[in-house]
């Protein structure tokens, strides 16, 4: 409870009309009321007393911050679009298209082009999306991730054997 010192004697409870309604709360002029236990307090002041007269705040409407609270909304496996199928598809074609680097590497035994930094940012960078996809429940984003992750490996591999 809020209170405050009076002059020559002990903490008493503050005017409940100096207390601020908080936020999300609205004072309405149906509100108002006496406060029967500090009114009828005779060891307040009569100036006090008679502002004992405070609104009452009622709650209006108010965001708690519990949004976060709501699971996400997924959609259905039958609301995918086409588009999502398409993705679908380019996750699983993906990595083929590191197959010729790859047999570039370990078929010819040329690394002529291919730079090592890269390779190496290019295996943490999908390992990441494949942790993420993880973390997250999107299989489609982990599995892609997972394969080129594999296969970035191999390409580094194969630089540092060649």
């Amino acid at each position: 409870m809020c209170t405050r010192k009076v002059a020559g004697s002990s903490p008493v409870p503050r005017a409940v009309s100096e207390i601020r309604p908080l936020a999300g709360f609205r004072v309405t002029s149906e509100s108002y009321s006496q406060v029967p236990s500090l009114a009828q307090n005779t060891s307040l002041s009569p100036h006090l007393r008679s502002s004992m007269r405070a609104p009452r705040a009622t709650l209006t409407s108010v965001n708690l911050g519990m949004h976060h609270l709501h699971r996400r909304r997924r959609a259905s496996s039958a609301a995918l679009s086409p588009f999502d199928y398409l993705m679908y598809g380019v996750g699983l074609v993906q990595p083929l298209a590191l197959l010729p680097q790859i047999s570039a590497i370990y078929l010819e035994h040329s690394k002529v082009g291919v730079s090592m930094a890269t390779w190496l940012a290019l295996t943490v960078f999908n390992t990441l999306w494949a942790i993420y996809g993880y973390r997250h429940r999107a299989w489609p984003i982990m599995i892609a991730n997972i394969m080129l992750a594999i296969l970035d490996i191999a390409i580094v591999a194969g630089v540092l054997w060649y």
